[in-house]
């Protein structure tokens, strides 16, 4: 399991992206292990973990889901299913919704650009779904 995480950060964020400075994961064995820190000691990583058994240490991860779960919960609500088909999009909605703290959205920031958030005239963004 190990090396196919320290796969997926090398193929999927630092291949595609840039390296970064920091990662920040709880202490779940995909997480702590060799694979993991060669990968980490190779590009000179930063890893930070969350207190063990205890992931509400984690409180950006914590709110990420509550937000993520209000998000799916809307979609459920309204378009039925399971929450693993709204999920791509509710994590465009989350991704692309402006935060106060930076006045800016994560894909702003990350990619420096503005989404493209208009489907059939219906704004996708995460204030659709603050309502």
């Amino acid at each position: 399991m190990g090396d196919t995480v320290a796969l997926f950060i090398k193929e999927n964020i630092i291949c595609r992206f840039s390296i970064p400075k920091v990662i920040l994961s709880d202490n779940g064995t995909p997480f702590i292990n060799h694979h993991m820190g060669s990968l980490l000691d190779e590009y000179v990583i930063d890893h930070h973990t969350s207190g063990v058994y205890y992931p509400q240490g984690n409180g950006q991860a914590e709110a990420t889901n509550k937000t993520l779960i209000r998000i799916l919960s809307k979609l459920l609500d309204e378009h039925g299913g399971t929450w693993a088909d709204h999920l791509p999009i509710a994590l465009w909605a989350y991704r692309t919704s402006k935060r106060k703290s930076t006045r800016a959205s994560p894909f702003n920031l990350f990619l420096r650009g503005v989404a493209h958030c208009t489907a059939r005239g219906q704004n996708m963004t995460g204030a659709y779904f603050q309502t």
